[in-house]
């Protein structure tokens, strides 16, 4: 994971002149749950990080839609869980 994060950032970089500092994880199929603020932090520059693989257990619901993911090292990175693909994130007025 780390590996593809910076393959990425060399490649917005070299193609595009600049990096990006949003992480985005629509689907996996894991994910070390402990060490991935860490990991976003370190491997980039990542600031805030998307995801919706939270919202798939049936079992145990998962309680928050954003809320503030800190690692076992203390990194800590706001984190989105939407609902689902094409899930509506627009503001409310």
């Amino acid at each position: 994971m780390v590996r593809q994060f910076l393959y990425g950032q060399r490649f917005l970089l070299r193609e595009f002149g600049f990096t990006t500092e949003i992480g985005w994880l629509p689907d996996t199929f894991g994910f070390p749950p402990a060490s991935l603020p860490q990991i976003l932090r370190k491997a980039g520059g990542i600031r805030v990080f998307f995801e919706h693989k939270m919202y798939w257990n049936t079992v145990n619901k998962f309680p928050y839609s954003v809320f503030l993911w800190e690692g076992i090292d203390g990194s800590v990175i706001p984190t989105i869980n939407y609902a689902t693909y094409g899930a509506d994130l627009t503001l409310g007025k």
